[in-house]
C-alpha cells in the first residue's frame, strides 16, 4: 500500500462519525473536576552542547487549546516532552497542578496523554491492539478497551482498518491511529506533537476537530505544529525560535479557568 495519506471517509459516514466524536469529547463535568492546569517555568534544557530550551515559561489553563509554534529546531517537541516528564529539565519546573513532574510514569498517573511525533507504534501489532494496549496498562478492562479502541479508531475514520497491521497502513493512516490512541484514553491532558503533518485536507480537519473537543469538554490540549492553519484552530498561540518564546498572542479567548 502506498505511503500517502487517504481521503476521508465518504460523506455518508459524516453522520456517524460526528455522533463518535462527540462521545469521545468525553463528560465534561469529569475532565473540569480532573483536569488541572499545566504548567513550565523558566525551563531549560540541554542536549549535550545544545540548548533547545532556553528559559521557557508556559502555563495552560483546562478548556483552553494551546498551539506551540516556531521553525523546525525551535523548542517545539522538547517542550512538550518536558511538560510530559520524558525529558528532564537542566533548570526551570513542570507542573500539573501542585505537582512537579519528574518522570513520564508521574505524569502518566496524573492524566497526561501524549501523541508522539513519528506515532511510536508497534508495527508488528494491529491497529485496534496499538490502540488497545496503553488502555489496558491504564486498568480497564480488556472489553472496555477494545471499545474505547475501536470507537476512536472509527472518530478518526479509520473503522474498517482496525485490524490491518501497523505495516499494512499508510504514513497518515498510522498517524491517525496514533491520535486514536492518545484520544482512547480520554485523558484530562492532552499533548499532541504535529498530530496532522502526515494528513491531507479532510482528515486533518477531522484530527483538530476531534482535539478541539476534548478542550471543549474541560481538557487541556497541547498541539505542537508547524502549520498555521492547524495553530488558528486552537484558542492561543505561542511561538518559539531557537529555543526561546518570542511571540505568546494572549491570554485565551476560550480557555477557562479550573
Amino acid at each position: 500500500m502506498g505511503r500517502h495519506e487517504q481521503p476521508a471517509a465518504p460523506r455518508g459516514s459524516a453522520r456517524r462519525r460526528a455522533k463518535v466524536q462527540r462521545e469521545l469529547a468525553g463528560d465534561a463535568a469529569y475532565l473540569r473536576l480532573s483536569a488541572a492546569p499545566v504548567e513550565g517555568c523558566d525551563l531549560h534544557v540541554c542536549f549535550g552542547a545544545v540548548e533547545a530550551l532556553r528559559g521557557v515559561s508556559v502555563r495552560v489553563q483546562p478548556g483552553e487549546f494551546l498551539a506551540v509554534t516556531g521553525p523546525s529546531g525551535a523548542g517545539k517537541t522538547t517542550l512538550l516532552w518536558v511538560l510530559a516528564g520524558a525529558v528532564p529539565a537542566r533548570s526551570g519546573v513542570a507542573r500539573i497542578g501542585e505537582h512537579e513532574i519528574r518522570t513520564r510514569d508521574q505524569s502518566a498517573r496524573l492524566g497526561v496523554a501524549l501523541i508522539p511525533q513519528g506515532n511510536g507504534l508497534a508495527a508488528v501489532l494491529t491497529a485496534v491492539e496499538n490502540t488497545v494496549v496503553p488502555l489496558l496498562a491504564a486498568g480497564r478492562s480488556p472489553e472496555q478497551a477494545r471499545t474505547a479502541a475501536v470507537a476512536a479508531l472509527a472518530a478518526v475514520g479509520l473503522a474498517d482498518s482496525v485490524d490491518h497491521l501497523v505495516e499494512e497502513l499508510s504514513g497518515g493512516q498510522q498517524q491517525r491511529v496514533a491520535v486514536a490512541r492518545g484520544l482512547a484514553l480520554a485523558s484530562p491532558i492532552l499533548l499532541a506533537d504535529e498530530p496532522t503533518s502526515e494528513l491531507d485536507h479532510d482528515n486533518r480537519d477531522v484530527v483538530l476537530a476531534l482535539l478541539r473537543a476534548r478542550a471543549d469538554a474541560g481538557a487541556v490540549v497541547v498541539m505542537a505544529t508547524h502549520d498555521p492553519d492547524a495553530a488558528a484552530v486552537a484558542d492561543r498561540v505561542i511561538r518559539l525560535d531557537d529555543g526561546k518564546l518570542v511571540e505568546d498572542n494572549g491570554a485565551a479567548s476560550r480557555g477557562r479557568e479550573p
